[in-house]
């Protein structure tokens, strides 16, 4: 019993006591060295001042100057090169290849022969319907000489009735002379329709002829494939003995050759419907690829789709984008990512995005009461408006602001504010929770070596560089 009262009531709290002493020292050890790193650089100097600030009513926070700068709204997509016109290259015959003229990477004229495919089915065909041409181009001719013959025939028969019809009033001819003339002109000209109908047949049976030798020769003529573009062969799909089928429009999978015109290069890019109300054609464009990560090219819009397509569950429309420049080392198929510029304010008041914040407009819903409309019994709809923090004296100053366009770290002021005013930038777990007469203390900028060195505007946390994230996507 003494000995659990005196651990109780004498070394339990002297256990206690000493443990304190003990944070307090290594915590004012940390604090002093200034928790330096490896490179000798001070630590996370904001750590220290929320050390200190514990137990105070000073909010530390870190304050820029509102300044003049250029402002560049952009869209960014991803996007595929493409070449601005290319052509897949089918066989309109089916047939064996006996011979290639290209491959990739090739440089092709439009006309040239590329590839060839046997020919001696064809040959055998073509002699054929020459064959049966010249049987036609016969027999047309002997019912050209059949109606002759019938024609003058029957123009002889219709003048020897004439002349025996005139006579016969005289008696120079009976009744059953006259009859005879007459019937034998009817047969020559029967014999004379029948020779004329015959006549027709025969013209359409050497035209028929006449088309099929031209059909074979073109497909002879087919047998040699030639591209119709001149330009750069980008993909080659068959060999020397292989056999090709048919062609199919629209199908890639009976293309023989791809030949691609590479004297332009066009960006294939999908745009969210909610920004495509701010494009329009010859925007600039910036470009960068995955493979070309070192080089950015310049681009501009050349048209967008009038109609929307359905991705998932929302919609896009396909841009086209012309790259300017030197293309050498674009290939079609590369991932782009495009950046279109969509708005330009050059001398512009601007703040970082991060300084800005949204806040609701009644300060008792600020405080987070709560109202409900008497005559509809809902609650009130919370207006928000865009606020940042003006450094005044030591304070923060709410100022109400009006913005206009940005771009990946800054945003315009249109109102509320004024050129050089001081404003609080971060870190924003403080920002988002002050309010107006917070008393502050400013983090002074350590100065950094000249490799260290960092654009204005730019010395920020990752806790603030993801927040900036956070709201352009938003």
């Amino acid at each position: 019993m003494k000995k659990r009262t005196l651990f109780l009531f004498v070394l339990l709290p002297a256990a206690v006591v000493f443990m304190l002493v003990v944070v307090v020292i290594v915590a004012g050890i940390w604090f002093l060295s200034g928790n330096r790193g490896p490179d000798g650089e001070g630590g996370n100097e904001e750590q220290r001042w929320s050390f200190l600030s514990l137990g105070s009513k000073k909010k530390t926070v870190r304050v820029i100057e509102a300044r003049r700068d250029a402002v560049v709204a952009t869209i960014s997509a991803p996007g595929v090169v493409a070449p601005a016109r290319d052509v897949a290259i089918t066989s309109r015959l089916a047939g064996r290849v006996m011979e290639i003229f290209a491959d990739l990477g090739w440089s092709v004229e439009k006309g040239q022969i590329i590839a060839k495919l046997e020919t001696e089915e064809f040959e055998i065909a073509l002699q054929r319907a020459q064959s049966d041409f010249k049987v036609a181009q016969a027999r047309l001719e002997e019912a050209i000489a059949t109606l002759e013959q019938a024609t003058v025939a029957a123009a002889r028969s219709r003048t020897e009735v004439e002349r025996k019809e005139a006579l016969h009033g005289q008696g120079a001819f009976s009744d059953s002379e006259i009859d005879r003339a007459r019937n034998m002109s009817d047969a020559d000209r029967l014999r004379e329709t029948v020779a004329r109908k015959n006549l027709r047949g025969s013209e359409e049976a050497q035209r028929a002829a006449k088309l099929a030798v031209d059909e074979v020769e073109r497909d002879l003529a087919e047998t040699e494939i030639r591209t119709p573009l001149t330009g750069i062969v980008t993909a080659r799909n068959v060999n020397i003995g292989e056999r090709v089928r048919l062609g199919i429009a629209g199908d890639p999978s009976s293309a023989l050759f791809v030949v691609s015109d590479l004297s332009e290069i066009l960006i294939y890019t999908n745009v969210d419907e909610s920004d495509v109300s701010e494009l329009e054609p010859d925007q600039p464009a910036k470009i960068t690829t995955e493979a070309l990560k070192d080089r950015e090219f310049d681009g501009r819009t050349i048209d967008i789709a009038p109609r929307a397509t359905r991705s998932g569950e929302i919609s896009i429309f396909q841009t086209r984008i012309l790259v300017e420049g030197d293309t050498k080392d674009l290939r079609p198929g590369m991932s782009a990512q495009v950046r279109i510029e969509v708005d330009r304010v050059e001398d512009a008041l601007v703040v970082p995005i991060e300084a800005v914040v949204e806040r609701v407009q009644d300060s008792e819903e600020e405080e987070g009461e709560e109202e409900f409309a008497r005559t509809w019994g809902k609650r009130k709809k919370k207006e928000y408006v865009q606020i940042v923090f003006r450094v005044e004296e030591g304070k923060a100053k709410r100022c109400e602001v009006k913005t206009g366009i940005s771009d990946e770290t800054n945003i315009e002021i249109l109102e509320g504010l004024e050129e050089g005013d001081q404003i609080v930038s971060g870190p924003y777990r403080v920002l988002d929770d002050l309010k107006d007469g917070d008393v502050l203390s400013v983090i002074k900028k350590k100065k950094k070596k000249p490799s260290q060195a960092e654009p204005p505007g730019e010395e920020r946390s990752s806790e603030e560089s993801e927040e900036a994230a956070k709201t352009r996507k938003e």
